[in-house]
């Protein structure tokens, strides 16, 4: 409905609401030890903590008792068959995975453009326009990697076998003896050394990915790496004279229980300038076939790290040469956000923002085949498009007081470069940004869960969202990590934004050419998104905008 309701249709659209079904009601956040079989019975709200205990009411007064109708039928607008609908378009082999930089993403970029000036939205862009477009990388890069050992040569194929994350200087050849040095981390206020008594010197150290530490241990863990494990990495090799640094997934990490393993590519955002030396990321199977390692031993050599809670004593002898190089030999690529802009109604609080944003960017088509990335994450964008659509057919008196900023994040996979460039470039800045809502991967897994992951960078906003899903009835999980590091919401969080990230979880055939449109779930897209709108049309109303908390452990 584009238009405000006149009062000759009134009773047409009581009769309407009447036969619709009623909306589903909350219930209270999932506590610990929980049967998650079913949705419990309506109730109170979870328990506060301390520094959540003003009243539900006094955060979330548009989100008490029924919504209004025009609301509430603007609600049924987000229907399973449209999300099913986008999901196919975005997924379509003419868009060929939706790589940053290459065609198909800029087809994908066309047409969350188009359904945004459907939905009657202003573009948020350059000039006026959809488009938001930044550098991806200075230039593209010739590379060869090869090794010999006393059982022959093994020449690694670039692209399918590595790829350079960080080359350090224009040019790069060398040839240099192959150390092993399991994490490559130098931590000796935990009494983790990975380097203690090596010498580095013209030497190409080979390093596990990631940190030997999970879960609880990263709120100690992450103030030791401010910019994070791989540029410590590189700076402790570097210091101890290496000439490069090749990392390869850590095989003891959660990607050995999903099956999952990274496809080398181009980080394209670039480690610290004070990192001079390349860093070429492999693959498991190249790994084994330079070192010589067996996938077991590889296996087994982190495992027995991360059982120890310390490096190695006795780590295996490398009889191998390696020779490497590289040279910047392009210009390099572009991506670019697509951003819609609702303007907010009330003078006084337009020039405030609440955004909603996905990533549209996939993994393109690679040695396995094409990747459609289904789930991961044209389910997020069709929650994006669906609410742009929903918040542009409210009547005027239910438009939103604050302006909403709908994003299509590009170039998410290669180091969430899309939401780094929109915080460092935002239509309206920052510090009158209320709140970014973020999907990543909401059709999979249990059809009426959800992650709320990071509600709690405001305690207001962590009562408003569960105040919304009375009408919406999905079951939360609130967990203590905020994965700021896995996708687009962390950019913002770091920047003093207030922020939810609605995840769906892991799955079978994640980052694989299984990641298809017939396993994603519309109708849980559908909840979610209503979910996410409600939240935002709270947020966009209330008077005051939302407090911001910066928690103990932010990295995580």
């Amino acid at each position: 409905m584009k238009h405000w309701i006149g009062a000759s249709s009134a009773a047409l659209l009581m009769i309407v609401l009447l036969v619709l079904p009623p909306p589903c009601a909350g219930e209270p956040e999932p506590q610990p030890g929980a049967s998650p079989a079913a949705p419990a019975a309506v109730g109170p709200l979870a328990p506060a903590r301390a520094a959540e205990s003003s009243s539900v009411a006094a955060v979330s007064s548009h989100l008490v008792g029924e919504l209004p109708l025009a609301l509430r039928l603007g609600l049924r607008r987000i229907e399973p068959a449209n999300v099913v609908r986008h999901v196919a378009a975005l997924c379509s082999k003419s868009m060929l995975g939706r790589q940053a930089g290459e065609p198909g993403a800029l087809l994908a970029a066309r047409y969350v453009a188009d359904e945004f000036r459907a939905a009657g939205l202003q573009g948020g862009g350059v000039g006026g326009s959809y488009f938001q477009p930044f550098a991806l990388s200075r230039a593209g890069v010739y590379a060869s990697l090869r090794a010999e050992g006393k059982d022959g040569e093994e020449v690694l194929l670039f692209g399918a076998d590595f790829q350079p994350m960080h080359l350090g200087t224009p040019e790069v050849e060398l040839r240099a003896g192959l150390e092993f040095v399991d994490y490559g981390l130098r931590l000796p206020s935990l009494g983790f050394d990975s380097l203690q008594g090596r010498d580095l010197k013209g030497k190409v150290a080979l390093a596990f990915g990631g940190v030997p530490w999970s879960g609880e241990a990263r709120r100690w863990l992450d103030p030791l790496l401010p910019d994070g494990a791989l540029a410590a990495k590189a700076r402790a090799a570097q210091a101890l004279g290496a000439s490069a640094l090749l990392v390869v997934d850590d095989p003891a990490d959660w990607r050995e229980w999903v099956g999952y393993e990274s496809t080398p590519r181009m980080l394209e955002a670039a480690l610290p300038p004070d990192v001079r030396i390349p860093v070429v990321h492999l693959r498991r199977a190249a790994a084994c076939r330079l070192s010589g390692l067996t996938p077991g031993r590889l296996r087994k050599l982190a495992h027995e790290v991360r059982r120890g809670r310390a490096a190695l004593r006795r780590p295996p002898q490398l009889e191998r040469s390696v020779m490497l190089r590289l040279r910047r030999v392009k210009p390099g690529r572009y991506g670019r956000n697509v951003i819609g802009v609702l303007v907010g109604s009330d003078p006084r609080l337009r020039d405030e923002a609440v955004v909603v944003g996905a990533h549209l960017d996939h993994l393109g088509v690679e040695i396995d085949g094409l990747h459609p990335g289904a789930n991961d994450n044209a389910s997020g964008v069709s929650a994006v498009i669906e609410i742009a659509r929903t918040l542009g057919a409210l009547p005027l008196p239910l438009k939103p007081r604050r302006t909403v900023v709908l994003v299509a994040f590009d170039a998410e996979e290669i180091g969430r470069l899309g939401s780094a460039y929109y915080v460092a470039n935002p239509p309206l800045p920052l510090d009158r940004t209320a709140l970014m809502i973020n999907f990543d991967m909401i059709g999979r897994n249990e059809p009426d869960h959800i992650w709320a992951v990071a509600t709690r960078s405001s305690p207001t906003l962590h009562q408003l969202h569960q105040e919304a899903n009375r009408h919406v009835g999905l079951r939360l999980k609130h967990p203590e990590f905020m994965r700021l590091s896995r996708s687009d919401h962390g950019a913002f969080y770091r920047a003093g934004v207030p922020v939810c990230y609605f995840f769906g979880g892991l799955h079978d055939g994640y980052h694989s050419p299984r990641d298809t449109p017939d396993l994603v779930s519309s109708e849980k897209v559908a909840r979610v998104a209503r979910l996410a709108l409600l939240t935002a049309w709270g947020t966009a109303n209330r008077d005051e905008p939302l407090d911001y908390v910066r928690q103990e452990s932010d990295r995580r």
